[in-house]
Formats: C-alpha cells, structure tokens, sequence
C-alpha cells in the first residue's frame, strides 16, 4: 500500500532530480561553445572537479596541476569555473597586466547569508566598490603609512613584553597585536586586553573565516549551502 512516508520519498526524489537537470542545463549554458578555460583535469557531470579540489596542503595538488597543465590551472565546481595561477609570471601576467578584465568577483552565497558581502575583497565590482577601493588606496600610501609608525612602535613593545613574560601564549599575542594596530589605526581605539570585547569579536570573525575560506571549503562558496 502506497504510503505518506513513500509519497515524501518520491516528491524528495524528483525535486533532487529537477534540481540536478536544471544545474546541468545552467551549465551547459555558461559554459557555452565560445567560451575556452585554460587546460584542467578531467571533470564529472554536474559536480566538476568538486572531488578533486584538494582539503589539505593545496599546493602540492596545485603543482601536480601545474606539472601536468600549465601554469594556469582551471577546475569547476558544478557551473563555476575556478582559475588556479600556479606560478609568479602567471600571476603577473593575469592580475598585474590584465588586472581590469579580471576585476569583477563572484557572488559568493554564504558572506551573503552572514552579511560580509561588503568586504572589498569579496564585493562585485561597482560604484561603491571603487569608492571603497580609492579610499583604502589613500590611506595604504607609502607618504600616509608613515603617520602609523608610533603607533605599531607602541603595540610592537607592548607584545615583546607579553611574549617575554609568556612565549607559550605566542598566537594569543599575535592575535592581541594585529588586533590592537588595527583598531587604534583605524578607530583610535586602544585595545585594553586578552578579554576586550572587540579583541572577542575579532577573533570570532578570524574562526569562521579559516572554518570558511581555506581551500577544503571552496564547494560552500560556489553552491549556496549554509
């Protein structure tokens, strides 16, 4: 006898199905018969290269690339394609010569969902992008950086005493000491210690971005899964 727990079972089957035909079709479309990607290893059908992206030490899976494909890499994961620059003269010739026809960015589902889609690094090219961008480039001058040095001088003695008196506690002083410039650059705040709430803050937004952005999670920023 056809049941309710078959019903749901079948509906969840064809959805799966429908989800996977559309993918493939958005695919199939994007990749279009004019567009060319530079050489990449063999790929399945609607996943790509998704199980061969590598989840520890990248750069050995990115050599064996490079040895087998060139200096430029490029790999897909369902319909996006990811370009892996495997070599100085490539990355020059790409993002330093070429820099402008590569300067838009991928939507990227999750910073969405947790609404860090602003960075600069992560936002889509844009008005507001390049407002952005001109402000970070004035404030990064070599002439502008000068004006930061008391400041870093100041934080850099403060952390050679708190490595001295506890070298075991060596990460928690970096974390405190990059904390500790950016916050007094940027905001003249003055970071008061190890249980500052900004410094928590801080270091909360540094756990979910290695949980998020290293190379293992690369499927979570090209399929929207939560």
């Amino acid at each position: 006898m056809f049941s309710l727990s078959h019903l749901g079972l079948s509906l969840a089957a064809a959805v799966v199905v429908a989800y996977l035909v559309l993918s493939l079709r958005e695919w199939r479309r994007r990749r279009g018969p004019s567009r060319t990607y530079p050489p990449r290893p063999p790929r399945l059908p609607i996943i790509g290269n998704l199980l061969d992206l590598p989840t520890e030490a990248p750069w050995i899976k990115y050599t064996e690339w490079a040895q087998r494909y060139g200096d430029i890499v490029s790999v897909s994961v369902a319909d996006t394609i990811i370009v892996v620059l495997t070599s100085v003269q490539a990355a020059s010739e790409v993002l330093g010569k070429r820099g402008a026809n590569f300067i838009d960015r991928p939507a990227i589902p999750f910073l969405e969902l947790i609404n860090w889609s602003f960075f600069i690094s992560a936002a889509p090219y844009s008005d507001s992008w390049r407002i952005r961008r001109k402000h970070s480039i004035r404030g990064l001058r070599p002439r502008a950086l000068q004006q930061y040095e008391a400041t870093q001088r100041e934080k850099v003695h403060h952390f050679l005493k708190d490595l001295y008196a506890q070298p075991a506690a060596f990460r928690s002083h970096f974390e405190f000491l990059d904390c500790a410039i950016i916050m007094s650059v940027l905001y003249g705040y003055n970071v008061g210690g190890n249980d500052d709430e900004f410094l928590t803050v801080a270091r909360d937004a540094n756990t979910i971005g290695q949980s998020y952005f290293l190379p293992k999670d690369t499927p979570r920023q090209c399929i929207p899964i939560p």
